[in-house]
């Protein structure tokens, strides 16, 4: 009878600890991530963020219930929820209820029929589209997201002036040379983004000089070196097919535009040696965060440094030891493909290629080139938000969401299944069977 009472017990304390497990489950919902890339996991960095925001966020989904992303992204949205049970998520189908577009555009007033998730903190607000949280099957919504929350956070705005006048690239032009992507991305991260030419007295933090088809004026440069010192940050983005802008003024911070382009026999993509491949970022402020990026070039120019006094540089962009030129140089590789040149308060951040941040062209829903290809956005925002103290929150390229086939698993996921099919459930339900046999033969 005694050795009974003992089974028993032990039964009950067996099945007192699964339903205590289960209970504390529903009480937090612990889960194990066991995608490949973890896409349902957040970083450190957004749950340090989460916890340092002066007021709960909000989120208004508006993707339709029957749309296949729908239960991905609003998981995404249930994980920052638990990090900070302060946040509401408010969900609304405007597929089946198009009578209540025109109510919440009442209140939030860029909404448009594109936008399916509203960031909300305090009284500020941030719209992205299915565009900004998934890309070719590759999921942004975390980058996204906190990128928007880091921002409205950050209630001082950058100012940024995109030169016009000498033939640049437009700023609301969609077409492959246009820049409308860019500066769509920098007005996410909170910039404030306009065109005007190069004049005196202009209150910028940034000025960008973007593929620029002739050599700016003497007055211009002038205005440029006054601008430089007074503490701003030039921006330059060099074609190989057309002239450099400011010769004299790159000059003087001792950078050397070499004749040609670069190319490389092995780090290229397209079979095309001179679509250049980049994972060397060299003294990059942002390195560590770019450990595992690449950018894409097709057609990039490279720097020769010269030692002026004053004057410090630092590598952002570096070839490989097997790259070549063009034209016969007698610079020796790895070539400087983008450096940082600082003299006194001024900086000037000069690359040798304006194609990896124009708009690009596709391939359905593949970028062939441009600011979509690689890590080429990621790579310009990381090295604004270190040189401006901003928020810019890049992870790796995105990640990719896999089709979950059978075919598809890995063998770490094959081995999982394994263990916890033949061996964990045969185990519990042997214990348990154990302890009735054992339980009625007493």
């Amino acid at each position: 009878m005694k050795q009974k009472l003992i089974y028993l017990w032990l039964f009950l304390a067996g099945f007192l600890l699964f339903l205590e497990g289960h209970y504390l489950n529903s009480l937090y919902n612990y889960q194990i991530d066991l995608t490949e890339n973890r896409i349902y996991t957040l970083t450190q960095a957004t749950k340090k963020l989460l916890k340092s925001l002066p007021t709960d966020p909000k989120f208004v989904f508006l993707l339709p219930k029957s749309h296949p992303d729908y239960s991905l992204l609003l998981d995404i949205l249930v994980e920052y929820q638990k990090i900070r049970p302060g946040i509401q998520i408010e969900e609304l189908d405007l597929f089946r209820n198009p009578s209540q577009f025109e109510k919440y555009q009442a209140v939030y007033r860029k909404i448009t029929r594109s936008t399916v998730l509203v960031v909300v903190l305090g009284k500020r607000e941030k719209y992205l589209t299915l565009y900004d949280l998934k890309l070719s099957g590759t999921l942004r919504a975390e980058e996204a997201i906190s990128t928007a929350l880091a921002s409205l956070a950050n209630l001082q705005r950058l100012k940024v002036v995109f030169s016009q006048g000498h033939g640049e690239p437009s700023l609301r032009s969609t077409l492959p040379f246009g820049l409308s992507r860019f500066a769509n991305y920098l007005v996410r991260e909170n910039y404030d983004v306009k065109g005007a030419p190069l004049v005196e007295g202009e209150k910028a933090s940034l000025l960008f000089l973007i593929r620029l088809r002739e050599e700016i004026s003497f007055e211009e440069e002038r205005i440029l070196r006054s601008f430089l010192e007074k503490g701003g940050t030039l921006v330059i983005f060099l074609d190989p097919e057309l002239p450099n802008p400011c010769p004299r003024l790159l000059r003087d911070y001792g950078v050397f535009p070499l004749p040609g382009r670069v190319i490389e026999p092995k780090a290229h993509q397209w079979r095309d040696p001179q679509y250049v491949v980049v994972r060397d970022f060299a003294d990059h402020p942002a390195g560590e965060a770019l450990s595992h990026f690449s950018t894409a070039h097709p057609g990039v120019l490279a720097f020769r440094l010269e030692e002026k006094q004053g004057v410090e540089h630092k590598v952002l962009l570096r070839s490989t030891e097997e790259a070549k030129l063009s034209v016969p140089s007698q610079v020796q590789p790895p070539y400087i493909l983008g450096v940082l040149a600082k003299k006194g308060k001024g900086k000037i951040l000069l690359f040798g290629d304006a194609h990896f941040v124009l708009n690009g062209v596709w391939r359905g829903t593949r970028p062939i080139w441009g600011i979509e290809v690689a890590a080429n956005g990621d790579f310009i925002l990381q090295t604004l938000s270190s040189l401006f103290g901003t928020s810019h929150f890049s992870y790796t390229e995105g990640r990719r969401i896999q089709n979950f086939r059978m075919k598809n698993l890995t063998s770490l996921d094959i081995r999982r299944i394994w263990w916890f099919t033949c061996v964990f459930l045969p185990s519990v339900a042997l214990f348990l069977g154990i302890t009735l046999w054992l339980f009625r033969r007493g």
